[in-house]
């Protein structure tokens, strides 16, 4: 398995139907994750399915010491979705979303391309489902729900993106 040329195409949402292919998928992606041998040295944090995959599933597979250091429970993070995190106004007292800030990021899907300038937000709440897998038996998911902040949201954020068929460098096709 290998990285593909991009595409715009939004990824399928997981679903018990398609959960079993959608883990074999996710073992090959881990296989290249690890091998960690991108071009120009880049450490690879994450590949979601769209970026090897022209018919993607909505997932994403993590670097396993990525995953522990953001103290994510699996590196299989299936159907994420997130939404800023809130922080309370020090004049009205009121939770309100936090705003975005401006962050160097790279992508996987570009190796030789410079880091670029995106708005992230800082913080999300982030939900998402992982495989529960007993003696190699995928037996459905569990999902998590939690405010995840720094890189973890930026990560999170970049493949939310891939899932909505979207990259940092391009906005369409036609670029």
């Amino acid at each position: 398995m290998e990285i593909i040329p991009i595409h715009y195409t939004q990824s399928a949402p997981v679903t018990e139907e398609n959960l079993k292919q959608a883990m074999k998928e996710a073992r090959a992606i881990a296989t290249l994750v690890d091998r960690n041998k991108f071009a120009r040295n880049r450490q690879c944090i994450s590949i979601h399915h769209s970026q090897v995959s022209e018919k993607p599933f909505n997932f994403f597979v993590l670097d396993k010491r990525w995953q522990k250091h953001f103290g994510l429970p699996s590196r299989f993070i299936i159907n994420p979705t997130f939404l800023p995190a809130n922080v309370k106004n020090p004049v009205t007292k009121n939770l309100e979303p936090v705003g975005t800030i401006r962050i160097e990021e790279a992508c996987m899907s570009f190796p030789n391309r410079s880091e670029k300038k995106v708005d992230r937000y800082p913080a999300i709440y982030a939900g998402w489902e992982v495989p529960r897998i007993i003696a190699g038996i995928v037996l459905g998911t569990k999902t998590y729900e939690r405010e995840l902040g720094g890189k973890a949201a930026q990560m999170f954020q970049h493949e939310c993106d891939h899932a909505a068929g979207k990259n940092i460098y391009y906005t369409s096709p036609k670029h």
